[in-house]
């Protein structure tokens, strides 16, 4: 908390607004549409897209595995966790979520972080 009012104090000083953002990442992996992820995968290259989209396609559970009569979810949201792939679904989706969070800033004129020790015009105090 002391870094957080260290940044409060020093954008009062260069009378500029300080946007915090928070991320919960306590659900993602259930929640993480299955579609999006290819998509950002394809976006930063990432080599067999089409194949993890094949392995994904059609994932099915079923509430009581060896009832015949139970009903069948299929799944287009979430991966499988504990899975080789888990981290990398994961970090692929956390960039695109930074990097997007920073062209928006630059479109409003919003930078990352502050310079301690100057002023708003960049001189040295």
């Amino acid at each position: 908390m002391l870094k957080v009012h260290l940044i409060q104090q020093e954008a009062r000083r260069q009378r500029k607004r300080v946007y915090r953002v928070d991320i919960d990442f306590t659900n993602t992996f259930n929640a993480m549409s299955q579609a999006v992820l290819w998509q950002v995968m394809r976006m930063f290259k990432i080599l067999d897209v089409d194949f993890l989209e094949q392995i994904y396609e059609g994932t099915t559970v079923r509430l009581a595995p060896n009832d015949e009569e139970s009903a069948t979810i299929t799944f287009n949201t979430g991966v499988a966790q504990g899975s080789i792939t888990f981290q990398h679904f994961h970090q692929c989706c956390t960039n695109a979520v930074l990097r997007m969070l920073t062209v928006t800033g630059q479109n409003e004129d919003i930078s990352h972080g502050l310079q301690i020790g100057k002023d708003q015009k960049g001189d040295n105090q």
